[in-house]
């Protein structure tokens, strides 16, 4: 495949996240911004395992 936000072909160190036709059926993250009083955050834990195929 190729890593648009690299600008290359995936290779050995690339993690494959999201699968998908176009961007839509692979966002990381989607929902809906409301802007206002408040505080967001965003936080998010990542476990990566090789796995025989």
């Amino acid at each position: 495949g190729f890593s648009p936000t690299n600008g290359c072909m995936v290779a050995q160190d690339h993690v494959r996240v999201a699968y998908g036709r176009n961007y839509w059926n692979a966002t990381p993250v989607s929902g809906t911004i409301f802007k206002g009083g408040g505080t967001e955050q965003l936080k998010v834990e990542v476990q990566v395992k090789e796995v025989s195929v």
